[in-house]
């Protein structure tokens, strides 16, 4: 009587358990369907965007060398003075052989 009833609890456990991976697995298959549908989404809306921009300039924005290097190094100096001086030292770093190796 004793082997019966621990025959069935095993039954049952095996059986709510893999219930339970089911249902875990179903979760995780409709978790991931939903960030592929968001990362697509989002990947449709950037291009809907970059078009836009695109449309509204005529051309994608393009910035010279100098206007490039000035909002990449300096982006917090507003003053056109500062920005020559900041360019020239960069000017000079860049020309220095040693400084490039040691970089």
């Amino acid at each position: 009587m004793q082997r019966l009833c621990l025959l069935a609890a095993v039954g049952v456990t095996r059986h709510k358990s893999k219930e339970l991976s089911r249902k875990q697995s179903q979760q995780l298959e409709l978790l991931e369907s939903e960030l592929r549908k968001e990362i697509r989404d989002g990947f449709a809306e950037l291009q809907m965007d970059k078009l836009d921009v695109v449309d509204s300039f005529g051309t994608v924005p393009f910035l010279d060398y100098k206007h490039f290097a000035l909002r990449t190094f300096f982006p917090e100096n507003r003053d056109a003075n500062d920005k020559n001086e900041s360019l020239t030292a960069l000017d000079a770093l860049i020309c220095n052989k040693s400084f490039l190796v040691t970089v």
